[in-house]
């Protein structure tokens, strides 16, 4: 028997049992669930935002269960409980082929990139304060000029595994941006405009790859990850992202099979 007819006869199976989904547990044979991968530069606060929506420490977390790879994690947030398999990878460039390989591994439902204005430490420098009028500085040396082009390339990053991952591209609903830090950057004197002005013709590029595959976008949203986790934005990524069913073919082989529940738009 082929991998691919052992796949369909445990759905052909699942579909004719009653749904065991156990939503307090990342152990059971079958379980609803949904699929969420952190995207960003290094320092805009990913894993601080899993630890504030999972409430646990970096140790911890490593005691998560692990799905897939090193840094896949299962995290309960929303008033549901619903289970969620989150990604954290490195935004460093070192870790660019991690990031790529496991997008293609964990085919995520939902993709949230995050933006800030300052790398990890460095929220309430002088350096980083607003610009004038919350213009970009032009000079590529500037500290807020770096940033900016981080967040860029991440964003570019993005555009290519969707271009040349298919798979990753097909199995994903929604790609939600994230502009954190939101308590150090009004502080600093941004608004949210002036992230999504600075951002524009990326995000725009980025939207246009997502139209081609049919997957939903969302207007950037501010979140103060340190304190509120995801926020208010946890509730778009869970109706906007949508569930998949998980079966846990082989724990000795680490086999699973995940299926999305809900269709792509037209």
């Amino acid at each position: 028997m082929s991998l691919f007819d052992m796949k369909l006869m445990v759905l052909n199976l699942n579909l004719q049992m009653k749904d065991r989904t156990k939503t307090n547990s990342g152990n059971s044979l079958f379980r609803k669930q949904g699929s969420l991968f952190l995207h960003g530069a290094s320092g805009a606060g990913k894993t601080t935002m899993l630890e504030k929506s999972t409430g646990k420490s970096p140790e911890e977390l490593k005691m998560i269960t692990h799905t897939i790879g090193a840094e896949v994690h299962l995290a309960n947030e929303g008033e549901n409980k619903d289970v969620f398999m989150v990604t954290d990878v490195g935004g460093d460039e070192v870790f660019k082929n991690d990031r790529h390989r496991m997008l293609n591994e964990v085919r995520p439902l939902a993709i949230v990139i995050l933006l800030d204005h300052a790398p990890r430490a460095m929220e309430y420098e002088e350096a980083y304060r607003c610009p004038p009028k919350g213009n970009l500085p032009k000079d590529k040396s500037h500290p807020i000029r770096v940033r900016y082009e981080e967040h860029v390339k991440a964003i570019q990053e993005l555009m290519e595994i969707l271009y040349v991952s298919p798979v990753v591209a097909d199995h994903c609903r929604l790609v939600l941006p994230l502009v954190n830090k939101r308590d150090a950057w009004e502080a600093q004197g941004y608004s949210l405009p002036i992230f999504t002005d600075w951002y524009f013709e990326a995000l725009t590029e980025l939207n246009n790859t997502l139209m081609n595959n049919r997957i939903k976008w969302h207007k950037p949203i501010g979140v103060t990850g340190r304190y509120e986790g995801f926020g208010d934005s946890w509730e778009l990524i869970e109706n906007l992202g949508g569930k998949e069913l998980f079966v846990n073919v082989s724990s000795i082989l680490d086999l699973s099979l995940r299926v999305p529940l809900t269709n792509k738009s037209r």
